[in-house]
C-alpha cells in the first residue's frame, strides 16, 4: 500500500491508542470527539501540541544555534549547557520573547512513532505571519521540525523559538506548531499524479476579474507566482515589518493595530524593492482549492525566488480554499527586485487514505479560510488597504500640525469650547510655526494636532448655514465623520497656504472651495478654539474657530457637503435627536452659538 499521510480520523485514533500523548488519550475516539478543547485541536490533517509554563532562554559561547543529539534527549543536551547559558524562566504570568534571543519550551504531549511512520513540525498560519521561527525539537533526533520511531519510546517534545521581527509575551497552553503524521513511503503525490488531480479537480486558480479560471502548469509543478498589481489592495503589494518594540500577547485576539506594526509597500508598475533583512508579507496570484483527501505544503525555498526564506509556515490542510501568504525574509546582500507574475516557490501534494472528516472552514474556526490578497495575523486588526495606498487624495497631502501639549498649554481648560480674549494674536502665532507631516502619518498620531479653522457661517436671522457629511470615501477622506451633521466650515492647512497659514487657508477652503457665499456682512473672526478626547477622529485635531455673518445667499460647493441648509439657532438648541446625530465639535458649539453671534456683532 502506497504511503499516506494521517488525516483528523487517524489522528484521533492515535490518541485513543496512546499514540499522542495528551488528555483524553486512551479514551474512545467518540468521547475524543466530546472533549471540546481537545478536538478544536485536531485540524483536517495535522494536531496542535501545547507549550508548558516553563521557557528557557538559550545563550552559547560559540553563538550556534542549540539541537539535541540523537544520543541523547532534548533534556539532557540542555543540561549540558552551563547554567547561565540556560536560564528558565515560569511562563504561567506571561512571558516577553524578544527579538534577538532563542527560546526552548517544553511542549504538553509527548508521541510514540510505529517503525513504518514519521512526524513533521510546521508552524500554525498565524505564528508565521507574527514572524515567530518556531522549530521542533524531539528526542533522539538532531534534526529540526521531524521524527521517527525511537525502539518504542514515547519523544518528547520541544519547541525552539525566535521572534524574529515583533516581541510577544508568551503563555502557557498557546499553539504555535502543528504535528503532522504519516504512515509508510511515498505519500507525496508524483508529479504526474498532482497532474491528474487537477485535471479532475483543478487544485489553483487564477482570477480573471470576478471569475476564477483553472491555472495553468508546466511539467507537473504546481507553481505559486507573486500577487504584486496591488489590484485588490488599493496598489499596497507588500507589507514590510515595522521595527515595533511593544510586544504582541498571543493571548489575545485582534489587539493591535496593523498600521503600527507593518508598513504598506506600494506596487510601482507590478514591481517592488525588498530590502536585504527585512520581514515581508506577500501574496499568491494563485488561489488554492485543496480537497478533502488531500493536503499540501509550501517549500521553505526554490532557485526561482530570491534567496532567503519564502515562508515560516507553509502547511496547507486539508479543504483550505484561498490565496496564500508568503512570510518573506531576503538573505540577498543587496536589496532585490520582485515582479508581478514570478514564479517563486513550489508546492508539494500529500494525500490521505480516506478523505478527512474535517475540513479546513469557518465553520471549524479556520481563521484564514477565503483570504483575498495579504493578510495579517489574527493578533492584528484588519490592514487599511484604502487608507495605506492613499487612494483618496485627501489623505495624500502633507498638512500643519503642531505639539499637541502646547496647543493645550494656551487654554484654560483641557477640553471643550473656549472662547478667546482679545484678536487671538497668541495662537494663530504658535499655530503658525507649526510643522508639516503627512495626514496618513499623523491621523493616529495623539502627539501632535492638526490644526483646523472652523468656521461658523451666521445668517441675519439668528441662523447658521449647515449640511451633513458625506458618506463617499473620495469625497470625504475620514470615514469616521461620515453622515454627521456640522456647522463648521474648513479643513487641513497645506504648504501653499503660506506664509499666513491660517488666513490663507480659512479663505481657500470656506471661500473657494466649500461654500459660495455672494455677500459677507461680517469678515471671518477668530472667537475661541476646540478640543475634544471624545473621539478617536477629536483626539488628533485642534480648531480654531471664528465666526462670520453672511446674507443667505450661500450654498454648498464641495461634494462632502450634502443636504446643506440654514438652520434656526433655536432648533439646534431644542431638538436633541438632531444634537445626538452632530459630529462633535458641532455639539461643543451648539450652546455657545448666541454668545458667539453677539461677539462677532460688536
Amino acid at each position: 500500500m502506497r504511503g499516506f499521510s494521517f488525516a483528523s480520523q487517524d489522528i484521533r485514533k492515535a490518541i485513543s491508542e496512546n499514540k499522542i500523548i495528551t488528555e483524553g488519550s486512551g479514551l474512545s475516539v467518540d468521547e475524543i470527539k466530546k472533549k471540546i478543547d481537545l478536538e478544536n485541536r485536531i485540524q483536517p490533517a495535522s494536531f496542535e501540541p501545547r507549550l508548558g509554563s516553563e521557557a528557557f532562554i538559550i545563550d552559547t559561547d560559540t553563538n550556534e544555534l542549540f539541537r539535541s543529539s540523537k544520543d541523547s534527549s532534548v533534556y539532557r543536551s540542555l543540561l549540558q549547557l552551563p547554567k547561565r547559558h540556560r536560564q528558565s524562566f515560569d511562563m504561567s504570568e506571561g512571558l516577553p520573547f524578544l527579538v534577538g534571543y532563542s527560546y526552548l519550551v517544553p511542549l504538553q504531549e509527548k508521541v510514540i512513532l510505529e517503525n513504518t511512520q514519521r512526524m513533521l513540525s510546521s508552524p500554525k498560519s498565524t505564528s508565521g505571519r507574527d514572524f515567530l521561527n518556531c522549530r521542533l525539537l524531539v528526542d533522539y533526533h538532531s534534526e529540526y521540525d521531524e521524527a521517527r520511531a525511537v525502539n518504542g519510546l514515547p519523544l518528547d517534545l520541544w519547541l525552539l523559538i525566535q521572534p524574529l521581527a515583533f516581541n510577544v509575551i508568551m503563555w502557557p497552553n498557546l499553539t504555535l506548531n502543528q504535528l503532522r503524521f504519516f504512515e509508510g513511503l511515498d505519500s507525496s503525490l508524483s508529479e504526474r499524479e498532482i497532474m491528474e488531480e487537477h485535471s479532475k479537480r483543478p487544485l489553483a486558480y487564477y482570477r480573471d476579474g470576478d471569475k476564477l479560471v483553472p491555472a495553468n502548469f508546466n511539467l507537473g509543478k504546481l507553481a505559486t507566482s507573486l500577487n504584486l498589481d496591488g489590484g485588490k489592495t488599493s496598489g499596497v503589494a507588500a507589507l514590510m515589518a515595522r521595527k515595533n518594540p511593544e510586544p504582541i500577547d498571543l493571548n489575545k485576539n485582534y489587539g493591535k493595530l496593523s498600521e503600527d506594526y507593518f508598513e504598506p509597500v506600494l506596487s510601482k508598475n507590478g514591481k517592488i524593492t525588498s530590502i536585504s533583512g527585512r520581514h515581508y508579507l506577500l501574496s499568491t496570484r494563485e488561489v488554492l482549492d485543496i480537497p478533502s483527501h488531500l493536503s499540501a505544503e509550501l517549500r521553505k525555498s526554490h532557485h526561482t525566488g530570491i534567496q532567503g526564506s519564502w515562508h515560516f509556515a507553509g502547511f496547507i490542510d486539508n479543504g483550505f480554499q484561498g490565496d496564500l501568504v508568503f512570510e518573506l525574509r531576503s538573505d540577498e546582500q543587496s536589496n532585490a527586485s520582485l515582479e508581478h507574475g514570478t514564479e517563486v516557490n513550489l508546492i508539494d501534494v500529500y494525500r490521505c487514505k480516506e478523505p478527512s472528516d474535517k475540513v479546513y472552514s469557518k465553520e471549524i474556526g479556520s481563521n484564514y479560510q477565503g483570504q483575498e490578497g495579504l493578510r495579517v495575523s489574527r493578533h492584528f486588526t484588519l490592514f487599511n488597504f484604502k487608507r495605506a495606498g492613499k487612494e483618496y487624495k485627501k489623505l495624500d497631502k502633507l498638512v500643519l500640525v503642531e505639539e499637541k501639549e502646547k496647543l493645550i498649554s494656551l487654554r484654560k481648560q483641557r477640553e471643550g469650547f473656549e472662547p478667546i480674549e482679545g484678536d487671538g494674536k497668541k495662537i494663530i502665532e504658535l499655530c503658525e510655526k507649526g510643522f508639516f507631516l503627512s495626514r496618513y502619518d499623523c491621523e493616529d498620531d495623539e502627539k501632535v494636532l492638526q490644526v483646523i479653522p472652523y468656521t461658523v457661517i451666521f445668517g441675519p436671522n439668528d441662523d447658521v448655514f449647515a449640511y451633513v457629511r458625506s458618506k463617499d470615501i473620495k469625497d470625504y477622506g475620514d470615514q469616521r465623520l461620515f453622515d454627521k451633521y456640522s456647522i463648521g466650515w474648513g479643513g487641513h492647512l497645506i504648504k501653499t497656504d503660506g506664509p499666513n497659514f491660517i488666513q490663507n487657508g480659512l479663505r481657500r477652503e470656506v471661500f473657494k472651495e466649500e461654500v459660495k457665499i455672494e455677500k459677507v456682512l461680517r469678515e471671518p473672526k477668530i472667537v475661541g478654539t476646540l478640543f475634544s478626547s471624545a473621539l478617536p477622529v477629536d483626539k488628533v485635531h485642534y480648531g480654531l474657530v471664528y465666526a462670520m455673518q453672511t446674507d443667505e445667499n450661500v450654498r454648498a460647493n464641495e461634494a462632502s457637503a450634502v443636504h446643506s441648509k440654514w438652520v434656526k439657532l433655536d432648533e439646534l438648541n431644542d431638538n436633541p435627536e438632531l444634537t445626538k446625530k452632530s459630529e462633535t465639535w458641532t455639539r461643543l458649539l451648539i450652546p455657545h452659538l448666541y454668545n458667539i453671534k453677539r461677539h462677532i456683532s460688536y
